[in-house]
């Protein structure tokens, strides 16, 4: 009689109950799978055999590891049957199986500001109090891919921590509303995340305004004004900073300015720049973005010129007011690490330079 073989895994078992459309194959035996004689169990009388090392083992951990798979085996055998029973259950993943179906609906900085370190801090002290919502990965049974929850999955990276998920089985169109609902009830995602996001999805799984709008639940006539929203150049986002407050108004007035030649605009905003005190607010800061190229922005006496870093990036200006005094301006998009990296590399250069150099 052949043996039954244990499953890999959670995800292995989780994979069969989501293709469970299809055939079961036969089990076979590693002789039937080798063509090699299967393995004869030890009879009753052999524990002596196990005494000293096995297979360069201490026999100890050799029963440590026999007693830890019987452990997995009846914690699968009840994650499985959960499954069956409620259509769901919960794991512990490894962060790095986790994966996306969809393109990204956050920019990078949702992982960086304040409120995710605020998330960090409260799973390190707390745990993890609420799951995320993934499926098997349709394709490969080690691997799952994310309704909602990622924050709290790139926070559980960070700490380098499983996940607590609820896997349940979902096609596309579950997955992609399960998604867009969570983040619609919780009202965190920025309206330039939301353009951002349905732009990709429209590229990349070639859906046209009305697929768009019924998948989102969305009129067709608000898709097409947020498809009209602009992907800021990079050159504008180091001036404006974190994009995620910016006003619908205040969208469409860049996206006007970038239909006309973008890169003329771009330069004659980034020359103007040096010459204005910027707003306090990203969506100030982009309204004078407008007014810059739109010639409506006055500008204030002094001279001035960009600071650029590796690639061409501005990471700030280099300011002379109309008294002679002399300050450097960081643009605002710049993280504390790349801040820091800054004052350290401008500390180590005047710590080198020599009193000849004026310093």
């Amino acid at each position: 009689m052949s043996q039954r073989k244990r499953p890999r895994d959670l995800r292995a078992g989780l994979a069969d109950i989501y293709a469970a459309k299809t055939p079961a194959k036969k089990e076979t035996t590693a002789a039937e799978d080798t063509g090699t004689p299967a393995e004869t169990p030890p009879d009753a009388g052999s524990d002596e055999r196990q005494i000293g090392r096995v297979g360069g083992a201490p026999a100890v951990l050799v029963e440590q590891q026999r007693q830890g798979l019987m452990r997995e085996n009846a914690e699968l055998r009840a994650a499985l049957d959960r499954m069956r029973t409620d259509g769901q259950v919960t794991a512990e993943l490894d962060v790095d199986h986790v994966l996306d179906r969809f393109p990204a609906d956050r920019l990078p900085q949702a992982f960086a500001d304040a409120a995710f370190e605020t998330l960090v801090e409260s799973i390190r002290d707390n745990g993890q109090d609420q799951p995320i919502l993934v499926r098997p990965h349709p394709e490969e049974t080690d691997r799952f891919q994310i309704a909602y929850g990622r924050r709290r999955r790139e926070a559980c990276r960070r700490l380098g921590r499983p996940v607590r998920a609820l896997v349940r089985p979902l096609d596309d169109d579950e997955l992609l509303r399960l998604m867009i609902r969570e983040n619609e009830e919780r009202e965190d995602l920025s309206l330039y995340e939301r353009a951002r996001f349905m732009r990709f999805l429209g590229e990349t799984e070639k859906l046209s305004v009305r697929q768009l709008g019924k998948r989102m639940g969305l009129s067709a006539g608000y898709v097409s004004r947020l498809l009209r929203l602009p992907e800021l150049p990079a050159p504008l986002l180091s001036l404006i900073g974190d994009p995620r407050s910016l006003s619908m108004r205040t969208l469409e007035a860049l996206a006007q300015i970038l239909e006309r030649d973008a890169e003329r605009q771009i330069d004659r905003i980034l020359e103007g720049w040096g010459r204005i005190k910027p707003s306090s607010s990203p969506d100030g800061r982009a309204r004078q973005i407008v007014k810059l190229a739109l010639g409506q922005l006055p500008s204030e006496p002094g001279e001035s010129r960009p600071i650029r870093g590796p690639g061409g990036r501005v990471i700030g200006q280099m300011r002379r007011d109309k008294d002679g005094k002399r300050r450097i301006d960081l643009s605002p998009d710049l993280a504390d690490r790349e801040v820091d990296s800054i004052l350290e590399a401008v500390e180590n250069a005047l710590a080198e330079a020599s009193p000849a150099e004026g310093v």
